[in-house]
């Protein structure tokens, strides 16, 4: 299982891009990667899920506790192209409600 996570910063605030796996065994990277950024107000955090071939419920649920830390800090937590099988998922368990969703590319970092 292979699980990878980058980090650029934009005027915005940091963009996170994974790729790989994400899943019990691998949401520490993200977690860590998540805490390294700042959830401070008026941030952006964007991760993009373009290059996420799998995410189980581990990763979903990494995922709604960042955005419940963000919501708490006056942060935005954006889920950037994810990929199919990652919007399969989010869509199935009606989290494309809840998720500010940019199926776009991100912004360019500075």
């Amino acid at each position: 299982m292979s699980f990878t996570v980058t980090r650029q910063n934009s005027p915005l605030g940091p963009q996170l891009t994974c790729y790989g796996e994400l899943d019990l065994h691998t949401v520490p990277r993200l977690r860590a990667a998540l805490a390294s950024a700042q959830f401070d107000a008026p941030a952006l955090v964007t991760v993009d899920l373009a290059e996420v071939t799998f995410m189980d419920s581990a990763g979903l649920n990494l995922l709604f506790d960042a955005r419940r830390t963000a919501r708490h800090t006056g942060a935005v937590l954006q889920l950037a192209r994810p990929s199919a099988n990652v919007m399969r998922l989010l869509e199935v368990v009606g989290a494309d409600r809840v998720f500010d969703l940019q199926p776009q590319e991100p912004p360019a970092p500075a």
